[in-house]
């Protein structure tokens, strides 16, 4: 019993830091960091250009959920990461993975 209650104790604390943190310690090993890749806000597509995700950025991140063979149809992994109901990031694991899917969005748009 005394594991499982420090296991809750252990999430419990979990769940108060920034969960963008969080997935960034604990990426497995198939995924790709998300500082240092790309993204743009899909959230706002007239605006969106790609950009190297950066600390000051990625702190802003509510959280992060990793797809697989996602990126509009392109197959690329990528990550989605909320700053706000108005700003979502989609990060891809290169420049140019980014600007194909960013293009492929607006595309679709039109």
């Amino acid at each position: 019993m005394k594991p499982m209650f420090v296991s809750i104790i252990v999430a419990t604390l979990w769940i108060g830091c920034n969960s963008a943190a969080i997935a960034e310690s604990r990426i497995p090993i198939d995924q790709f960091p998300i500082k240092g890749s790309y993204g743009f806000d899909w959230l706002n597509p007239i605006k969106a250009k790609c950009i190297k995700i950066d600390s000051k950025l990625s702190a802003k991140f509510q959280g992060c959920d990793y797809s697989k063979n996602y990126s509009f149809g392109l197959g690329y992994d990528t990550y989605s990461c909320k700053i706000s109901s108005h700003s979502e990031y989609i990060i891809l694991k290169t420049k140019a993975q980014c600007q194909k899917t960013l293009e492929t969005m607006q595309a679709n748009a039109e």
